[in-house]
């Protein structure tokens, strides 16, 4: 299985392009697409970060937590992004502030709050 995520949030720019393209090509063994145009997203924050505090999901109720399950069960996963300016776009930064409990796992808060 292959997931490709485009970041875009252009219904019609080239990235959703370049995402149908993939799709086809990966057509027979499966692909799951996600496109930033269909989905609002939040960013990392106003929570108590109980996905770094207790081990668990965010509880940010957004098609993200999806993204990251396709993701983590694929073989492949294939990020599309315009580049603005040589940065990526604002969407990516989204997906990627979230996956710090993906990324890290749990963290002790207390040794970071007591460090000096």
């Amino acid at each position: 299985m292959k997931t490709i995520i485009n970041f875009s949030a252009n219904r019609d720019a080239n990235c959703i392009k370049i995402a149908d393209q993939i799709a086809k090509f990966y057509k027979d063994e499966g692909v799951n697409v996600f496109n930033f145009y269909e989905t609002s997203l939040s960013p990392c924050g106003n929570c108590e970060y109980e996905c770094i505090k207790q081990n668990v999901s965010c509880k940010i109720d957004d098609k993200l937590n999806e993204m990251y399950e396709c993701v983590s069960n694929s073989t492949e996963a294939i990020y599309i992004m315009p580049n603005y300016n040589d940065y990526p776009c604002a969407n990516f930064f989204i997906f990627n502030s979230r996956t710090i409990i993906i990324c890290y796992g749990p963290i002790d808060i207390t040794k970071i709050q007591n460090r000096n």
